[in-house]
């Protein structure tokens, strides 16, 4: 650290050329504390790519909260600035437009599998990036693919906007530019004028919660546009400690899909803890994972798992395994 006032300034300059980060969190009777954030390395990063007006771009996945498929609802609009409500929290909205930097798409690229496109449906998909506990939505086209990519600088030639890490090399030699995702959010807030905050409209008490853990992004936002399409809300998790935290902060949750390899906590390990968990004993455990062999298969019975889908999935395998466990559930409390 360095000194107090412009010294603080200093330490702050610092962490940004090196594309880090500083959350402040303060508690009064307590203190103030500050985490700074450096990256590890910036050479090769797993990134998600996607299109704005014809120009694509990309931002590590690690800076990203969820991929969302946005209804007209959901997005307010507040003294000229619109938000996108999720969560109990109205989320800033960031249009591409904003962008200094674009670059022309590829053919090659408008080949490739889509994660999501517009339209669907009349739904606007959204990337929720975060920096510290300051989320904001990007308003985007399409989401193309997840992938780990080399990230190189910008030569000297070239004066880049500050949110823009580098640009990284696809696979057919094109050059595509990386979002620093904390200096976008820390851009755009610092553009925001205050706004007065609108709690969002409760939740349908009809509407069934179902927890979707997956270390793959894509891989959990596809399972949640399924079943948001079919009327079931949908929370995430990136791994089997965070879905035990989910699970204790949202008691509603009626039923789990959840994948086998995993950072931090595996599947097994997730739903093992689960079963061991009164409150979770028998909440209807769905295991979605690309491992078919039979020794997963029995691993997962024998830890209490009520369901074993495998990947690629079918979208009425994977509906028809939800509604049989729901309706399971529900025969069980009727009897009980």
């Amino acid at each position: 650290m360095s000194g107090r006032g412009m010294g603080m300034s200093a330490v702050l300059n610092q962490v940004q050329s090196l594309k880090g980060n500083i959350a402040i969190a303060s508690e009064i009777g307590k203190g103030t504390s500050f985490t700074i954030s450096l990256p590890l390395t910036l050479t090769i990063a797993k990134l998600l790519v996607f299109s704005v007006n014809n120009h694509y771009m990309a931002i590590p996945v690690d800076t990203l909260v969820s991929i969302v498929a946005a209804v007209e609802n959901d997005i307010e609009s507040i003294d000229g600035q619109q938000f996108y409500r999720h969560q109990e929290r109205q989320i800033p909205l960031y249009f591409p437009d904003a962008f200094a930097h674009r670059y022309p798409m590829p053919r090659g690229l408008t080949e490739r599998p889509k994660v999501m496109t517009l339209p669907q449906e009349g739904k606007v998909p959204l990337l929720l990036i975060a920096s510290g506990a300051e989320i904001i939505a990007l308003e985007v086209d399409e989401v193309l693919d997840e992938q780990e990519l080399v990230i190189k600088p910008f030569g000297s030639a070239s004066a880049p906007p500050k949110y823009l890490f580098g640009c990284a090399i696809l696979g057919d030699g094109m050059l595509v530019p990386v979002i620093d995702g904390s200096m976008l959010v820390s851009n755009w807030q610092n553009q925001l004028t205050s706004a007065p905050i609108q709690q969002p409209k409760a939740v349908q008490q009809n509407v069934q919660t179902i927890l979707v853990v997956d270390d793959s992004l894509t891989t959990r936002q596809n399972v949640t546009l399924t079943l948001q399409k079919f009327g079931y809300q949908v929370i995430q998790a990136g791994d089997g400690k965070e879905a035990l935290e989910k699970l204790r902060q949202e008691p509603d949750i009626k039923a789990v899909f959840s994948d086998v390899e995993m950072p931090t906590m595996n599947g097994f390990e997730f739903l093992s803890a689960c079963r061991k968990t009164h409150a979770a004993s028998a909440l209807p455990i769905i295991m979605l994972t690309s491992r078919s062999s039979d020794k997963h298969r029995g691993i997962a019975k024998l830890l209490g798992a009520n369901e074993y889908l495998t990947k690629p999935y079918l979208e009425q395998d994977l509906l028809k395994s939800l509604q049989t466990c729901l309706e399971a559930t529900r025969t069980l409390n009727a009897v009980a």
